[in-house]
């Protein structure tokens, strides 16, 4: 047999190369770290380019970010791949992002599969966390929930952040698997420890309501403002709700605007009316009538009907002093202040919007006769709600309820309080479904009462709403078995209605 001898002089020029690739990594790491991103560019690319591995998964999250500038997904796809062919799991991970995502290559589901699938099979928790997704929504491969749940929890006790809020949710609200609330705690607090923006707006939401948690502001303010730095979209409106009138902390307008207005770039309508509403009565100078015009007309070029109303009252006022609305709105000689009484203060105002058929106009009067307290003012406050629900404005019906049910109009009446609130949420309104859903509740030793909340909060809960989720699940205890599947089966029949 022929013997292969390796000179000393091979074996030396070997080590002194990979010594050199491994002295560049580590260069380009303490740049990165440092936050000089082209140093680190430039030291990765020295020591990729001689097949250093982690060098080229590092360029390629390097350049998958915008540390550079504008992320180049194409770079980051082509490193992730040469990182991938020798075994790098992270790579082969975020390579499946990429393919999912359809971001420096052609999307293509069943390539992320593969990718996802290589790398879970050693076990690199992204991965499993990633293919358990794949088989939740059948990306490129069949739907299988029960091999998802098998994943999720691999990936979950693996050290994953976003498993463990999926598995959290998936405890909490019984889906696909046995409710567990001490289990789905614990996922959900682990998840959150970790910064997950899904988890820590689920556990905010717990401590602000006390649900399942004794109730602690100062938590669920702390698990808001980190999910909100993660983008959670929905712990950005809390927030801002909640500097808006103080109730997780101290009352702060500025920081208030800022969370709307993050909200509001993000391209959500209710923010953009809300933001609109804020800095048109917070408005000290005609200079800031740009920005107001603005947010409405986004929000309502996303058809929100409450700024298409304000919209054009602002825009007839405008018009009615000659002003042009279309041209620098920002100088336009506007006593900003004259319509900001005639929004806030003039019941005449809205009197007249009424009367000329404007439903929301309608609602908005009737709102306010209510807070003048006399028998007449209410009476014609119903009136008015009526006229609305007649024309099929959801949020009068609601307001009809509530007046009812809470005597507003000087008598308590539940019975047309939960007619009013069947209506509204036969129109589709979400709130009257979750105010209803806590009238049935209050029956406590009800069976009938609690069954109807339960299968309303689940109504709600279906479309995505998480108060109604919490709320759905702590009454699971007040029934059997049979009773159980019987209210599903309904909630069921009522959703796909």
């Amino acid at each position: 047999m022929r013997r292969v001898v390796v000179s000393p002089l091979f074996t030396f020029a070997l080590f002194f190369w990979s010594h050199l690739c491994y002295a560049n990594y580590e260069k380009g790491m303490k740049a990165y770290q440092e936050g000089d991103y082209q140093d680190a560019e430039s030291y990765w690319r020295q020591s990729a380019q001689r097949g250093h591995v982690d060098s080229q998964y590092s360029l390629g999250v390097l350049y998958q970010s915008q540390l550079l500038g504008e992320p180049d997904y194409t770079a980051a796809y082509e490193h992730y791949l040469q990182a991938s062919q020798q075994g790098h799991l992270k790579a082969q991970n975020n390579l499946g992002v990429l393919f999912r995502q359809g971001r420096g290559v052609t999307q293509n589901y069943q390539q992320a599969f593969q990718w996802y699938q290589k790398a879970a099979f050693e076990s690199q928790p992204s991965a499993l966390s990633n293919l358990a997704i794949c088989y939740e929504e059948g990306l490129g491969v069949a739907i299988d929930s029960q091999r998802a749940l098998e994943l999720t929890i691999q990936a979950a006790e693996a050290g994953n952040a976003g498993a463990q809020a999926r598995l959290g949710r998936q405890l909490l609200q019984g889906d696909g698997i046995l409710t567990d609330t001490d289990r789905a705690l614990y996922w959900l607090e682990s998840s959150a420890n970790k910064g997950n923006a899904d988890a820590n707006m689920l556990m905010g939401l717990l401590y602000e309501t006390g649900e399942l948690v004794v109730a602690d502001n100062g938590r669920a303010l702390q698990h808001y403002l980190i999910a909100a730095d993660g983008g959670h979209e929905d712990a950005m409106f809390a927030l801002a709700s909640a500097y808006e009138y103080g109730t997780l902390a101290p009352r702060d307008m500025e920081k208030s605007l800022n969370f709307l207005t993050r909200l509001a770039e993000r391209g959500d309508p209710d923010a953009q009316y809300k933001l609109a509403g804020l800095l048109e009565e917070r408005a000290q100078s005609r200079d800031e009538l740009a920005d107001i015009l603005f947010w409405y007309r986004q929000a309502a070029k996303q058809d929100h009907p409450a700024a298409e109303y304000q919209l054009r009252s602002l825009e007839r006022h405008l018009k009615e002093r000659g002003q042009d609305v279309d041209t620098n709105q920002a100088k336009a000689l506007l006593d900003l202040f004259e319509h900001q009484g005639k929004r806030n203060r003039s019941i005449s105002y809205y009197r007249r919007e009424a009367q000329q058929g404007d439903i929301e106009a309608q609602n908005t009067l009737a709102i306010k006769l209510l807070t003048q307290g006399s028998d007449n003012s209410r009476r014609q406050a119903i009136q008015w709600l009526e006229r609305a629900v007649a024309k099929g404005h959801a949020p009068s019906a609601n307001n009809l309820a509530v007046v009812y049910q809470h005597g507003i109009n000087g008598a308590i009446d539940l019975s047309l309080a939960k007619r009013w609130y069947q209506q509204a949420v036969s129109m589709g309104s979400e709130k009257a479904a979750l105010n209803l859903a806590t009238l049935h509740e209050s029956y406590y030793d009800d069976r009938y009462q609690l069954k109807e909340a339960y299968i309303l909060y689940s109504v709600a809960a279906a479309t995505g709403n998480e108060i109604a989720a919490v709320k759905r699940d702590r009454l699971l205890i007040e029934f059997d078995e049979i009773e159980l599947l019987e209210a599903q089966e309904a909630a069921y029949q009522r959703f796909i209605r």
